[in-house]
């Protein structure tokens, strides 16, 4: 079994945030899949589906950002998962949008949700796939920007770009940690 874990804020006021593309991913695989909802447990919303090779899991945690770590344990004690058998989707500011970056571990980088984890499972080793969604412009403050909406161009590709995210999770679940980032990690310009 393997799980993606969509991090974002519960909430109509977050729904369409730069920082709920891990919720928008997770509703995109789960759309364009066989998910069906196994309900409200381990502090998320949880859908469960099939691949070649096993149970994959989607998951909204539904704790605030800031408490993500708490939602992957819950999940993966409920679920008797080990950490390497989760993927975490999350935004990043620091790629433009479109661009996305899959690691084995790492730091938070500033993100709170990652942070969250991090603190709680008490490891930077886990996989995470970043989703840019853009940054900041000198003028904005950090929080309001990642917690405004997607400009009308990037609504526009987001679609294509959500369809990126969604063959990454897939080779990641199908093929691992090293495949996906041979073919889904490029260099920035």
């Amino acid at each position: 079994m393997k799980a993606l874990v969509g991090l974002g804020n519960p909430g109509s006021l977050y729904a369409q945030t730069r920082h709920n593309i891990g919720y928008m991913l997770v509703d995109w695989i789960r759309k364009k899949g066989n998910f069906s909802k196994v309900g409200r447990t381990a502090l998320s919303v949880v859908f469960a589906g099939e691949y070649p090779g096993g149970e994959l899991l989607l998951v909204k945690p539904i704790t605030y950002m800031n408490r993500s770590g708490l939602a992957v344990r819950a999940l993966l004690q409920k679920f008797s998962l080990p950490l390497e058998a989760i993927l975490i989707a999350c935004d990043d500011v620091n790629l433009p949008f479109g661009v996305l970056r899959i690691r084995q571990k790492g730091s938070a980088g500033g993100h709170k949700g990652l942070e969250s984890i991090v603190n709680i499972m008490e490891t930077h080793s886990f996989h995470r796939l970043r989703l840019g969604v853009g940054s900041a412009s000198r003028e904005e403050i950090l929080t309001d920007f990642v917690l405004s909406p997607f400009t009308s161009e990037e609504k526009e590709n987001l679609p294509a770009f959500l369809e990126t995210g969604a063959r990454a999770f897939e080779t990641w679940a199908k093929q691992g940690i090293e495949s996906v980032m041979r073919q889904f990690n490029r260099r920035l310009s």
